[in-house]
């Protein structure tokens, strides 16, 4: 058996850069006290795969999707979000393909950043066991 994690890599505009793994793939809840606005994700899946599950997990917003670029409007202002050339890991024999999702939160508020990774993070999680 295999087990898999995304590498969340989060960029504090003015400091250092944290890597963070997430065991289960992706974390639902974002730290509150921090100012993330840039997020980095290695995830496992192609883009294929992303742009498939991005009308449901993106249902109660606006959006605007444009090449690799996705547009969300919020109430506080817009998420942007680009999609990273499709690529393969190789673990042995095994080539699982992954894709470098980058959010940029800067335009909105703490709250409404939660609020949308809660929802997002429901439709592009994987189960295990």
């Amino acid at each position: 058996m295999v087990f898999l994690s995304v590498i969340q890599i989060v960029i504090n505009p003015g400091k250092s850069i944290s890597v963070i793994p997430s065991p289960s793939g992706h974390p639902l809840q974002v730290d509150n006290n921090s100012d993330d606005k840039i997020l980095i994700r290695e995830m496992g899946l192609t883009r294929d795969e992303f742009f498939c599950n991005l009308r449901r997990a993106l249902h109660d917003y606006h959006y605007e999707i444009n090449d690799d670029k996705v547009i969300v409007v919020t109430d506080d202002g817009l998420i942007k979000i680009s999609v990273g050339a499709e690529k393969l890991r190789q673990i042995v024999l095994l080539k699982i393909p992954y894709t470098e999702i980058t959010f940029d939160f800067s335009e909105i508020y703490r709250e409404t950043q939660n609020k949308f990774l809660r929802q997002f993070n429901l439709y592009y999680q994987k189960g295990g066991g």
